[in-house]
């Protein structure tokens, strides 16, 4: 009973998350058509800098004690505080660290503004290590709803600094504008919604977590390094225009599968945890996969294939430059989407040691492949970066098969089909149609008609295709209902 129960709130806080993150989707999206519009290629290329900095200070001051504490274990009021207090101390280094550093990083890429936007970037990571273990408390009592609206206005509010600033003085101080208050007010709604303060630090024993954390962090840090390695190494080479055209198309692509993989996977981890069972447990993981990963995969092939009209209307013609950069990372989101599984996997049965030890692996192939893709600039790291992540998902895989419950042949099969069924076809039949209309709107009909045919010729004529389908609205629907799948 107490299964069903736990496995009804996470299809329910499953459905709030995707609801809620869509919301946040499209406010992300409007933030790059009108900053993309009110500031030039190069404000993007600074700000990337500064945000693979604070993703570094992020994750030392998270530790990996967020997810450590959304796991199903128990957890006393003492040991809420003192992990509380350990995030904020935390938070505190960090920030001062990421204050010492500034003048480094300028004299690196030749950017004396990086020094006064670090300087103040740097309360980002006071307020996150504030807020982490309210966030943590909201998801460890399962109240998504509270928390998709912690995750998203804070985003709206960002936005909305970011234009104001902009429309008085169009430079990368909007960008920094909008960072700091999407920080700060996350920081005030996630106190305001959870109703829970921390006591003074105490004894009570938090080892458990810690060691949790340590092990993810690990593997958190080498991640890391991959997917910051195209801003350096580009900022570094090319300089921050280049830069700015990768980071735009980037953030275009990568930042709306961020921003609904993160939040699942706080769903996900506690409901896998508690699941009993191998077969019960490849059941949900497979189920998830399906549901989450194969929508993606199909989204980022449609956008591969229009990628012109896409980087047109939403960024404008000054950015035309990116849509080769924007194609090419198409490829690697594919992949990424695919791969959460297997994360899911090692991070639910506690075997963040084997995550660690297989990044050890994965992670310096990444940085290797965007290395090699360097000195065709941007393009090249963006091919690099893809071809880095679609081998690593096929590594982390084959080690969480020998390491987890995970059923690596499974996982493999249903890959396969998500890729022969929908991900190549959709991105095939965009770029030929691309080639053969005149017209970006033509361009962009013609497609929408071939995905619709080529979905209705899967659904009704391919049994994989069609089970394919069915299990993920399937899934879909228990979300919405609250229902069990088991």
């Amino acid at each position: 009973m107490a299964t069903d129960s736990l496995s009804a709130k996470g299809a329910r806080g499953a459905a709030f998350v995707m609801v809620g993150q869509l919301a946040r989707i499209v406010v992300l999206l409007l933030s790059t058509v009108i900053l993309s519009r009110l500031l030039a290629p190069e404000d993007f290329g600074v700000m990337a800098i500064c945000l693979s900095v604070l993703a570094l200070g992020e994750l030392i001051r998270d530790s990996g004690l967020a997810l450590a504490v959304a796991r199903a274990v128990p957890l006393s009021r003492k040991q809420k505080s003192n992990l509380f207090w350990i995030n904020l101390g935390l938070g505190g280094v960090m920030a001062t660290a990421t204050f010492a550093v500034a003048p480094l990083l300028s004299t690196i890429f030749k950017l004396p503004i990086l020094t006064p936007l670090m300087h103040w970037l740097a309360l980002c990571l006071v307020f996150s290590g504030y807020s982490t273990q309210f966030r943590g408390e909201l998801n460890r009592r399962l109240q998504f709803i509270r928390l998709t609206i912690v995750d998203t206005v804070p985003v709206v509010i960002g936005l909305g600094a970011a234009i104001a600033w902009a429309a008085i003085d169009p430079s990368v101080w909007a960008l920094a504008a909008q960072q700091i208050a999407t920080a700060a007010s996350g920081a005030l709604l996630a106190t305001l919604f959870t109703r829970w303060f921390p006591g003074l630090p105490n004894r009570e024993s938090v080892r458990e977590f810690m060691n949790f954390g340590a092990g993810l962090l690990g593997a958190q840090l080498l991640a890391y390094a991959a997917r910051n390695a195209d801003n350096y190494l580009l900022g570094w080479a090319w300089g921050s225009t280049q830069l700015g055209y990768y980071s735009r198309a980037y953030q275009l692509l990568m930042a709306p599968m961020n921003q609904l993989l993160a939040p699942l996977t706080r769903v996900a981890v506690p409901v896998l945890s508690g699941t009993p069972g191998l077969g019960a447990f490849n059941r949900r993981l497979l189920a998830a996969q399906l549901a989450a990963g194969a929508p993606i995969a199909a989204g980022y092939a449609m956008c591969f294939g229009l990628a012109g009209p896409l980087v047109d209307w939403l960024l404008g013609p000054q950015w035309i430059a990116a849509v080769p950069i924007f194609q090419a990372l198409c490829v690697g989101g594919v992949f990424k989407a695919l791969n959460q599984a297997t994360y899911w996997s090692f991070v639910a049965t506690s075997r963040t040691k084997n995550l660690f030890r297989s990044y050890l692996v994965t992670q310096p192939l990444v940085v290797a492949t965007i290395a090699c893709g360097l000195p065709w600039g941007a393009v090249g790291v963006a091919w690099g970066h893809s071809i880095g992540y679609a081998l690593a998902w096929a590594i982390s895989t084959l080690w969480s098969a020998r390491t987890t419950a995970l059923d690596g042949r499974a996982v493999f099969a249903q890959a396969a089909t998500i890729l022969a069924l929908f991900a190549v076809p959709f991105g095939v039949i965009g770029w030929v149609i691309g080639d053969v209309t005149s017209t970006a709107i033509e361009h962009l009909l013609w497609s929408l008609a071939g995905f619709g045919a080529w979905f209705a010729i899967v659904g009704l004529l391919v049994p994989s295709g069609r089970k394919s389908i069915r299990t993920a609205v399937h899934v879909a629907r228990l979300g919405l209902r609250g229902g069990r799948y088991a």
